[in-house]
Formats: C-alpha cells, structure tokens, sequence
C-alpha cells in the first residue's frame, strides 16, 4: 500500500474542483492516473472513509476531500461512514 499515493489522490481532489468533478463522473479512469493498487482504488472509489482512515489517511485530507466529492450538508454520512466498519481494513492491507 502507499499512503502517499492515496493521499495524493485525496489532496488533488480537495484542492482542486475539476479533479473532484473527474473523480465524481468516472472514478476508475480519474483513478487510473495514480499508482494505487485495485484495493486502494476500490476504497476511494467507494469513499470507505473508515477502512482508509484504519490504514493510516489523514483524517483531515479525508474530509477535505469528503467535502470535494459529496459536499459539506453530507457531514451525517461522513461520519457514519467514519464511524462504522469500513470496508478496508489495515490487517487487509499494507
């Protein structure tokens, strides 16, 4: 697994609204872009927001991006999300 690769992912969609608009639309060619295994992918792709927060994303890149991608009146589910299982998991996964 590489943090630095997801977290790029993360920070170019929160900076930058044509990247979190490409992401939104087709998130496996926007994802194709990065070095990210099909897990990783996967994760983002499905927001896991727990599962990558479990492997070690910034907590704050991953709302930035939350923000990008689903917007700020979806805080309930963002922290539904942080909150429940996740998908991934770190024992899974790097």
């Amino acid at each position: 697994m590489s943090i630095f690769a997801v977290e790029q992912v993360m920070w170019d969609v929160s900076r930058d609204g044509r990247m979190a608009e490409a992401c939104r639309t087709d998130p496996g060619d926007f994802l194709a872009g990065y070095r990210l295994d099909a897990q990783e992918a996967q994760a983002i792709a499905s927001l896991d927001i727990a599962g990558l927060s479990a492997w070690g994303i910034n907590p704050m890149l991953l709302m930035q991006a939350w923000n990008a991608l689903v917007g700020p009146d979806a805080i309930d589910e963002y922290l539904a999300r942080m909150n429940g299982a996740g998908q991934a998991r770190k024992a899974d996964h790097g």
